[in-house]
């Protein structure tokens, strides 16, 4: 919600999903995909309404196969794609490239 509302507000139109490599050996990925306590859904996100809102957590399949190798999208695991698919589903961009180590070439366009 915070990085929908963020992306609305600075114009942003594509998403650099980087360092995905460091979810490698999770069993679940927890994301925050909203807050609990909000009144109103189109409440404008200010810190003073984050501090008092309760996230909402949904869990992830994590994955356990290395993906510093994988240079194409369809190289991750499935559950690594279907994260990256879930980032760009929630917040209504397209994830055009994709961190899988700390090297240039480890980069995914996508």
């Amino acid at each position: 919600m915070a990085l929908r509302y963020a992306a609305r507000v600075g114009g942003i139109t594509e998403l650099a999903l980087t360092k995905l490599d460091v979810l490698t050996g999770f069993d679940q990925i927890r994301v925050c995909v909203g807050y609990g306590n909000l009144s109103d859904p189109n409440t404008t996100l200010t810190s003073k309404v984050l501090t008092e809102a309760v996230p909402v957590y949904t869990d992830l399949p994590g994955w356990i196969e290395g993906i510093s190798h994988c240079r194409r999208f369809e190289d991750l695991p499935a559950n690594a794609r279907f994260y990256v698919e879930m980032v760009s589903q929630f917040t209504r961009l397209p994830v055009t490239a994709i961190g899988v180590g700390p090297e240039r070439e480890q980069l995914i366009h996508h």
